[in-house]
């Protein structure tokens, strides 16, 4: 939750990220994780003392961007552990689970405006689609980052 509010702040509205408290966010993500029941999987890299450092969810792509067959939903690394290869790491599992269920390719969406878009890039990712989405009453564009060769980012975690 604090790697979204640092994320979204300027970029979402303030009353979004004013209503997104832990327990909110708690409940959200045991309800998603519990009934997921569409093929998804969620990874998460943590430290010794049981801290979550990051985590990751994919599956299949749950709209048709061009030919991209997976999908990772949600992609977050705490503020702190940011820089340290997390990502990365995560981008990798979630590449190799998606290639060992079939899939040939995938993508994200991301806010055009997040910091994190730079990170897509530097994995490779390319800029394939982009919609206007709208949150509280304000206008934001999401861009789709694709990979068509998941093959590439399984390499990431050595790197």
């Amino acid at each position: 939750m604090d790697t979204w509010r640092a994320t979204y702040a300027g970029i979402v509205p303030e009353k979004v990220l004013a209503g997104f408290t832990y327990a909110v966010s708690e409940r959200r993500w045991r309800k998603r994780l519990r009934d997921r029941n569409d093929g998804s999987k969620a990874f998460v890299v943590g430290e010794d003392g049981g801290v979550v450092a990051g985590f990751v969810v994919a599956g299949p792509a749950r709209e048709t961007v061009e030919d991209y067959d997976g999908e990772v939903y949600a992609i977050y690394i705490s503020p702190e552990h940011q820089g340290r290869g997390c990502g990365r790491a995560l981008m990798s599992i979630a590449a190799r689970h998606l290639l060992a269920d079939g899939f040939q390719s995938m993508m994200l969406w991301v806010l055009r405006d997040n910091p994190a878009c730079r990170f897509y890039e530097r994995l490779g990712g390319a800029q394939v689609s982009e919609k206007s989405i709208e949150i509280e009453g304000t206008r934001l564009v999401e861009i789709a980052y694709g990979w068509r060769d998941l093959s590439a980012l399984v390499t990431l975690e050595e790197q």
